[in-house]
């Protein structure tokens, strides 16, 4: 029997620094692209997706408040965090 792949959202588009993040975290995971950073949070707690992979903190532009003010204002649950020095998150 086969098991279906963990889906997995990202805000933004496959192929991205996130994207890349998401297959190292859960290799083997089925990636959900979102447009918007809410989208990703809507499909977690409307139970879509079984996770998401979100960049808190890039060298470029430091803290990403957006998903720092998500994290707090929604009702879900962090579970880890990874550091991704080759795609700079």
């Amino acid at each position: 029997m086969k098991v279906a792949a963990i889906k997995v959202a990202i805000q933004g588009e496959l192929g991205s620094f996130s994207h890349e993040a998401a297959e190292r975290m859960l290799p083997r995971c089925t990636v959900v692209p979102c447009a918007r950073s809410i989208e990703v949070f809507d499909r977690v707690q409307a139970g879509s997706v079984s996770a998401a992979v979100i960049p808190i903190e890039n060298s470029l532009a430091g803290t990403v408040a957006e998903h720092a003010d998500l994290l707090v204002t929604r009702d879900v649950l962090f579970k880890g965090n990874s550091f991704c020095a080759s795609c700079t998150m």
